[in-house]
């Protein structure tokens, strides 16, 4: 166990939880949550972290050890570390078609996979939870970097658009593409953003909003007029104030959101957070990063 996992071990209650749009603060916790109605009867269950923060990472795994209790609401997990093109290896693993080791290997995992998210893939694993990959292969990120939005289309073939949304995809919002150029441009010496780094973004975005589209529209096969609740796990970026993965969703889909962001915890709910999400998760700051 790595020191940042037994810290969090230690402290697995080290965040508050806030009613995203009040500011006020929720008691029950991320357990508590799990229980809630507005999450229960969604459609997609939006979860955003920042991908070093440990507390998040636990409270992810009891939020869905939670779910597993609420035997009136079937789910499947969906992960933006998993690309889409490794859907089948992903399929294979959880059916103990192929060893661990070759299943990192094939999905390309994150150097923190072992600290941070692989109890999440064991839990489904173990219960029959279907994972989806749904992110963009990387591959294409690069090429429509490089090509343009416009381009992806007659540049792929048949074959390699089955990884990826119906092209061409919709271009980013022009609050989104300000939102990704003021960030952006702070993390840039010369302050510029290329205009193919939005069309990289937006392509993630869009690809996992795809088959988090696809994913919500299975039915629960033990009660067929209700749909499957997705437990979506990405980048903050990609889900605050409903921009990004958010605009890209079939807005016929009931979503629900919430986000976790390192913070003082002896503070008060941070009011620039107001707006970004149902439930906001503010996680003690103190404690290690898993990587």
């Amino acid at each position: 166990m790595t020191n940042s996992a037994a810290s969090v071990g230690q402290h697995h209650e080290n965040l508050r939880l806030f009613d995203g749009r009040s500011g006020q603060e929720i008691n029950s916790g991320i357990v508590g949550l799990a229980r809630d109605p507005s999450v229960l009867n969604s459609d997609v269950l939006l979860v955003g972290e920042i991908h070093d923060d440990p507390v998040a990472h636990v409270a992810e795994l009891k939020l869905l050890k939670e779910l597993l209790l609420q035997s009136n609401r079937k789910w499947c997990l969906s992960l933006e570390f998993l690309e889409s093109d490794t859907q089948l290896v992903t399929d294979e693993y959880l059916r103990n078609l192929v060893s661990e080791e070759m299943f990192k290997t094939c999905v390309r995992a994150p150097s923190n996979y072992d600290s941070d998210y692989r109890a999440l893939i064991e839990l489904c694993k173990e219960h029959g939870i279907p994972v989806i990959a749904s992110n963009a292969p990387r591959r294409y990120v690069s090429l429509v970097r490089r090509c343009g939005r416009e381009q992806l289309h007659t540049l792929l073939c048949d074959e390699a658009k089955r990884w990826l949304p119906p092209l061409p995809f919709q271009a980013a919002s022009a609050t989104y593409h300000e939102r990704f150029r003021q960030t952006m441009s702070q993390m840039r010496s010369d302050g510029q953003v290329p205009a193919g780094m939005l069309d990289a973004q937006t392509l993630w975005d869009a690809t996992m909003a795809h088959f988090i589209t696809i994913a919500a529209k299975r039915t629960n096969p033990e009660q067929t007029d209700q749909r499957m609740l997705v437990v979506h796990i990405g980048g903050s970026f990609h889900i605050e104030g409903g921009l990004g993965l958010a605009e890209h969703l079939n807005p016929e889909l009931r979503r629900i959101s919430l986000i976790f962001h390192p913070g003082d915890l002896q503070h008060g709910f941070p009011q620039h957070y107001l707006g970004q999400a149902d439930f906001i998760a503010i996680t003690d700051h103190n404690l290690p990063r898993s990587y």
